[in-house]
């Protein structure tokens, strides 16, 4: 070789004789080394691999192709994970690449199969990278090249499957083709991990709800399996009080927004969630590999992708019409078609007749169809918008959470009284007591979660479903009216006492006590682990009396509090879980009624002089109208700037005791601000008055622009404060506390 290589240096031939020449032994070298390569990896495999590596770490894929020439580099590890060009490939979805690089293994051989098997160091085929991406394409030719029916079961360090990766990341299509190309008798291995989780858990876990709902309806085995932790995916689903309406903060005009979105089935959603999914492909339960219809396809049009709110701007319209023809009561009262899913009470209010509600003519959803066919245009001209695309996503993901409630509640096998629990009474009590700390260390029961998230819908229908849930307690023996006071759930507590009038529930749940003795006014008496929706310490402090007072007017006039077993009231546990709070809000009263008192005084001074002092021009137009709203707003500038001096006054003067917060100070608060912005607002007035009799003769243009701009500017730095103001303000109306702002909509707008 070395006496080859130093020959061809010699310059003594022509181009063309040097080609001639040395063809021959290039072709033999090439060969040479071709041979080596299939025979044995050569000295630089390490090179190549660095070369492998380096360009599939920058993304030159085409680069990757050219060098994984021989088959043998589709095994190589070149990520820190120990990943493969393969592994990488599939990870990023590159499904032509994918291709390419498998048509260099031949199809059924064990090295195909070999190398698709290839392990990363989290234990990661490149089967779980296609189908954690959903590449349907990438599974199938992987399925297909390996020609081997033990790949989709092969497990990575957590226990998961491919099936499982493609659950975990909301992947409907990989799921529909791998499920179908597992083996029947064997699928109960492909959808538990080490830790017991389910693709039923992982799927409501990570809120892919049309997921769930698929595997709800294959496989109802799921519904009462639990995980190491007890966990089924009814807890977990009590686990999520985003995933429905009660748990969400809606404002005035998104909850119109929200109601004015009627989903009338799950088909729908289905349509719905497949126009989002950019994945066209789509497989059945066989493997096959088809499309589904699409309300589009089926049509055989090419319609916006906004045709469902223009169809059901129509569909009012229709409706109206045929409620203004109908000729009778029938035809009158079907002319409302649509029923929410998500609430399908409302669209019975009108036939049960609830006494809460008025007497209304038996047509009167026509009187209010007009109104909500305004509302459903607008939502249909302004749908593209941000907020009524971000409200109606809202709506769908609702409705997909009582729908996977519907039918876990369905299937589930609930209050049924086990083997372990009947045994109990035949063992010995070292057993016995044995037996009891394994219970003790299982989940609460899904109502109790329910409630102690605020989920009155999934309250509300295990109660119906199973009047027995009532009794459920949990390892601290609190049941759900103790856990529902202690987490200072509102719309639960509501719920139960409504369920009490109609005599669902009993009185005798409302006086139980938890192991420590404590009774619901205890628990009612403890401090809450968030902040109220209302500002300052002090608005903290009124509602935690208000919400104290509320659970205690609840009970019937017999209940009589009792000690707990540290020998404490109910009263004695609020002062002193209170302690803290009290000084804050009392430090927070004194520091805002310091401020606004300076600010208050100096408008007193102000106003006396203004009021004393008249403007020139004013003793001859007396009687003009000019002069009154001038004397009139100096007056109300005055007596309101003193009545807010007063009243601050008085809270620096109060001692901020535990029961001043509950009317005392709020109100004298309320007051001081209310008279503070009179007084500003009037010494506006009356400044421009005065100022107007300087210039009523001259520049009258120049001060009435001047008098508008300076009105737009107060206005509008008032409007930074105004918030605090109406804060305080419904914090000191309201009633009942609440876990989130709530402002009171008709209801007959937020019919569907």
């Amino acid at each position: 070789m070395d006496n080859i290589a130093s020959e061809s240096s010699t310059p003594t031939y022509s181009t063309g004789t040097w080609k001639a020449t040395w063809q021959p032994v290039t072709s033999f070298l090439m060969d040479a080394d071709t041979h080596c390569l299939e025979r044995e990896k050569p000295l630089d495999d390490e090179d190549v691999a660095e070369r492998l590596s380096q360009s599939a770490a920058k993304g030159e894929w085409n680069e990757v192709s050219k060098i994984c020439q021989k088959d043998w580099l589709l095994d190589v590890p070149i990520t820190k994970l120990g990943g493969t060009v393969l592994h990488l490939a599939a990870y990023h979805n590159l499904e032509d690449i994918f291709e390419l690089l498998l048509q260099k293994l031949a199809t059924g051989s064990p090295q195909a199969e070999s190398y698709l098997k290839r392990e990363n160091i989290k234990g990661n085929t490149p089967l779980h990278y296609a189908a954690s991406v959903g590449s349907v394409r990438m599974c199938r030719s992987i399925i297909d090249k390996a020609s081997s029916t033990t790949l989709p079961s092969v497990c990575n360090n957590e226990g998961e499957t491919p099936l499982f990766s493609a659950v975990l990341h909301g992947h409907k299509d990989a799921f529909l083709y791998l499920n179908s190309i597992c083996c029947p008798h064997e699928i109960s291995n492909y959808w538990t991990r080490k830790n017991g989780d389910t693709i039923l858990h992982c799927a409501i876990s990570e809120e892919h709800y049309e997921l769930s709902l698929i595997i709800l309806r294959k496989y109802r085995d799921l519904v009462n399996l639990g995980n190491k932790d007890g966990m089924t995916p009814l807890h977990l689903l009590a686990s999520k009080p985003s995933a429905f309406k009660s748990g969400n903060d809606l404002r005035w005009f998104e909850n119109i927004i929200y109601h004015s979105f009627a989903i009338t089935d799950e088909q729908e959603l289905f349509w719905e969630a497949d126009e989002q999914n950019l994945e066209t492909p789509q497989v059945t339960h066989g493997g096959r590999h088809q499309r589904h219809r699409s309300t589009n396809e089926a049509t055989g049009k090419q319609l916006p992708p906004n045709y469902r709110t223009c169809f059901q701007l129509v569909e009012p319209v229709y409706n109206a019409v045929s409620s203004i023809f109908a000729s009778s009561k029938k035809s009158s009262r079907n002319a409302v078609t649509g029923v929410d899913t998500e609430n399908p009470k409302r669209a019975q209010g009108a036939d049960q007749g609830h006494g809460h509600q008025l007497k209304l003519p038996p047509n009167y959803s026509s009187c209010f169809l007009f109104v909500k066919l305004v509302f459903k245009a607008v939502l249909c001209i302004f749908e593209p918008l941000e907020l009524v695309r971000k409200v109606r996503m809202t709506k769908v993901r609702h409705t997909w959470s009582i729908l996977i409630m519907n039918e876990l509640l369905k299937n589930a096998s609930m209050y049924q009284f086990s083997s372990v629990r009947k045994s109990l009474n035949n063992m010995h009590e070292k057993e016995k007591n044995e037996k009891e700390e394994a219970l003790s260390d299982l989940p609460a029961e899904a109502i109790l979660i329910a409630a102690k998230n605020g989920i009155t819908e999934m309250v509300e229908k295990i109660i119906k479903i199973y009047p027995v849930a009532m009794y459920d307690v949990d390892k601290k023996q609190k049941n759900i009216v103790l856990l529902t006071v202690e987490y200072k759930q509102p719309s639960v507590y509501e719920l139960l006492l409504t369920l009490r009038e109609k005599n669902v529930i009993k009185e005798s749940v409302f006086t139980e006590v938890d192991h420590e003795g404590n009774s619901a006014l205890h628990l009612a008496a403890t401090k809450a682990e968030f902040n109220w929706p209302v500002p300052g310490a002090a608005s903290q402090m009124q509602w935690e009396i208000r919400w104290y007072e509320y659970i205690k007017n609840s009970m019937k006039r017999g209940f009589l509090p009792l000690l707990n077993k540290n020998g404490q009231t109910p009263e004695e546990v609020f002062t002193k879980n209170h302690e803290d709070l009290v000084k804050e809000g009392g430090n927070w009263l004194i520091s805002t009624s310091d401020a606004c008192s300076v600010v208050a005084g100096l408008f007193v001074s102000i106003t006396f002089s203004t009021a004393t002092a008249l403007p020139d021009g004013i003793e001859g137009n007396k009687h003009s109208n000019s002069s009154k709203i001038f004397a009139g707003s100096s007056f109300v500038s005055f007596y309101s700037s003193l009545l807010a001096v007063v009243m601050f006054l008085a809270i620096l003067t109060s001692g901020c005791r535990e029961r001043d917060f509950r009317h005392a100070l709020p109100w004298k608060l309320l007051l001081g601000l209310t008279a503070f912005y009179m007084s500003i607002a009037s010494t506006l007035v009356s400044f421009t008055t005065g100022h107007f009799f300087i210039f009523r003769d001259q520049l009258k243009f120049v001060s009435s622009t001047s008098y508008m701009v300076a009105y737009l500017l107060v206005t509008l730095f008032s409007m930074g404060v105004f918030p605090l103001y109406f804060h305080l303000a419904w914090a000191t109306l309201k009633k009942v506390p609440q876990r989130k702002y709530q402002v009171n909509v008709p209801h007959w707008l937020l019919e569907d």
